[in-house]
């Protein structure tokens, strides 16, 4: 059902979602629900023409069902309300006993209680079914909380063997999983798992330190395939290190730019007939480029095919 339009004047930040409320109980015969929700946008827009009328439909609707349910009960013999009563307790007795779901028994109940909403047997029965609904819950609550914690659990213990057996990069991954699946932080295992991944990181860190040194000995006096070649052990040691790889795109696209140069040195060279001089520049290419797959690094192959027939 579409949301009706709001009052001249009116606040929708405030009067919409009360609108919004109102409607929805409505669809759902809520008419109590609905009228109070209508009334709230009155009090805040006296002049809302949309809270007015489905106030006063939501009122009607409240009037008919109580007519409705008054009627039937003064036509209803007493033959009707004992065998409505007895059909009752007979289902949720079966619903206590387990014989019957509790959904199916709350119908015949209401159904009874509808006839004789004071009757105290009734009364009692609907509060003996409510309890064994919110038993219900609990106990489903209760076993699905059993399950995520022994999932956690597992999880915890697989990552921790991970990271006992230095296999570091698959134990983070594992201690992310295990808080990944606990996202509002209540188990103790998400604590577990944080000081885990913590763990294996500073030793990522530790045991990429001497290269990670060396790399940065290396840029310092321009000796760029040294830098390539440590600082790739240290992104491999420890991928969450982002300034190494930083770094190390850095080295490589620095190699990359010498390579074309010492590239055209060659081609000059060759040129002149300094076949041997112009062989070892395009293996220097070869070198600085690094990759196989690079198109320079296959350019200077094919270069060094024609020179060595």
């Amino acid at each position: 059902m579409p949301l009706p339009a709001a009052g001249a004047g009116a606040d929708p930040a405030t009067t919409d979602p009360l609108m919004a409320e109102g409607m929805k109980a409505f669809a759902e015969a809520r008419y109590f629900d609905a009228a109070g929700a209508f009334y709230r946008v009155l009090q805040v827009d006296p002049a809302h023409r949309d809270a007015k009328r489905m106030g006063y439909v939501a009122c009607e609707f409240i009037a008919l069902s109580e007519m409705r349910s008054a009627l039937v009960q003064r036509t209803t013999t007493d033959a009707a309300r004992a065998e409505a009563k007895a059909t009752a307790l007979d289902a949720v007795a079966k619903a206590q006993a387990g014989t019957l779901p509790v959904a199916e028994a709350r119908a015949p109940l209401e159904a009874a209680l509808a006839l004789t909403p004071d009757d105290t047997e009734l009364v009692a029965a609907k509060a003996a079914l409510d309890t064994k609904v919110a038993s219900q819950v609990r106990a489903a609550s209760a076993a699905k909380g059993a399950a995520q914690a022994k999932d956690l659990a597992a999880k915890l213990a697989a990552a921790q063997a991970d990271l006992d057996a230095g296999k570091l990069t698959k134990a983070v991954k594992g201690f992310e999983a295990v808080m990944a699946a606990d996202p509002t932080h209540s188990a103790p295992e998400y604590y577990q798992a944080q000081e885990g991944e913590q763990a294996a990181k500073d030793r990522m860190r530790t045991d990429s330190k001497a290269a990670w040194a060396e790399a940065n000995a290396a840029i310092k006096v321009d000796d760029w395939l040294t830098a390539r070649k440590r600082l790739q052990e240290v992104v491999s040691t420890d991928p969450y290190n982002d300034t190494a790889a930083t770094r190390l795109a850095e080295a490589k696209k620095h190699l990359k730019e010498s390579a074309s140069e010492v590239y055209k040195e060659a081609r000059v060279l060759e040129e002149m007939g300094q076949s041997e001089k112009a062989l070892a520049l395009y293996h220097k290419v070869q070198l600085y480029v690094g990759e196989e797959s690079d198109p320079l690094y296959g350019k200077a192959q094919a270069r060094m095919d024609v020179l060595l027939r």
